[in-house]
């Protein structure tokens, strides 16, 4: 471990596998990694390593991972989304709107209406 004013190089000696899941293909890749870190990310990653009981390799590793998977997981969640805006199937969501205020009226515990017939078009 070098320690100069500005950065701290941290340096795993051994080799790291690395298991990543991407479209339902696992593989492993071992790599050494160098990295460069600030005196507070060092002392951040120490900090995690012995509250989970972790050597400081296996914490990053599983801190690398957590971040990909999670990129993943929004990459997903954006494309199911963007599908959704991107159906142009007009009646099967005017039949949903229709269901849902269909819904919200008759799950109400007074009789006043949310969406009354006679608003629709002016305040609905």
């Amino acid at each position: 471990m070098i320690e100069s004013k500005n950065q701290c190089n941290l340096v795993f000696m051994r080799s790291l596998n690395l298991s990543l899941s991407y479209n339902r293909i696992k593989s492993t890749i071992p790599m050494t990694l160098t990295l460069n870190l600030s005196p507070e990310l060092k002392q951040y990653l120490l900090q995690e390593a012995n509250q989970h009981g972790l050597s400081v390799e296996a914490m990053a590793l599983q801190l690398l991972t957590n971040s990909i998977l999670l990129k993943q997981k929004q990459a997903e969640a954006v494309n199911l989304i963007q599908s959704w805006i991107d159906d142009e199937d007009e009646s099967e969501q005017q039949e949903t709107g229709e269901y849902l205020i269909h819904a919200l009226d008759n799950d109400r515990l007074s009789e006043r209406k949310l969406f009354p017939v006679e608003m629709k078009g002016i305040t609905w």
